[in-house]
């Protein structure tokens, strides 16, 4: 059933899931918007179906026309992706739990906790407040 769509809501008031006609034309919306995304096993975009294959649309990032999760290369580099979007957070990868940070293992400080390549470490960044004391590694053993 089409129904006319006023705004982000149907005659009833209600945010609205399914086909409708708005003054752009025929649209799929999800909760009164125009779908953005796989629904039912199709890609929209702005409400319209598309064929993506792989690559960035709306800034999600698809990889054999589903919104891609782990990691892919976006064409510029390696990223951990999460329902297309690089993934910031604690996340599982081959090489087990891991913190990423826009889509890479943190490296540095964040949130007041130190990471090398999306480990927890207790030690503070060597590089500029040990080099002198540890110059070959990394992560220096000396406490904050």
């Amino acid at each position: 059933m089409m129904m006319e769509v006023i705004g982000i809501s149907s005659k009833m008031g209600e945010k609205y899931t399914g086909w409708g006609i708005d003054a752009d034309g025929e649209h799929y919306y999800v909760n009164g918007k125009y779908a953005n995304g796989r629904y039912n096993g199709k890609n929209y975009v702005n409400g319209k179906e598309e064929s993506v294959k792989n690559g960035y649309v709306n800034n999600l990032f698809y990889s054999n026309n589903q919104l891609a999760n782990s990691w892919h290369d976006d064409g510029s580099d390696w990223y951990f992706f999460k329902d297309g979007r690089k993934y910031t957070g604690w996340g599982i990868d081959g090489n087990g739990e891991r913190y990423f940070v826009n889509g890479k293992y943190a490296n540095g400080q964040y949130n007041g906790k130190n990471y090398v390549d999306g480990k927890r470490k207790n030690s503070m960044w060597a590089h500029e407040k040990c080099s002198k004391h540890c110059p070959q590694l990394s992560w220096c053993s000396i406490r904050k």
